[in-house]
């Protein structure tokens, strides 16, 4: 197994009534090897609070 890194920035988007919400955008081609597409596009995120990970999986 290969495995690739990048290092992202987070966007971040603030609402009107105050809430705050963190997006990373992923490489395409990370996506489409995934088996992801316009047609299938559900995820399962899981967060390692231990391990400070966030771990993206097709679901």
């Amino acid at each position: 197994m290969e495995t690739r890194k990048a290092k992202l920035l987070a966007a971040i988007r603030k609402s009107g009534t105050g809430g705050t919400t963190f997006r990373a955008t992923l490489p395409s081609k990370w996506v489409r090897t995934m088996g992801l597409s316009e047609e299938v596009r559900n995820l399962k995120l899981t967060f390692d609070e231990i391990g400070k990970k966030i771990i993206v999986e097709k679901d």
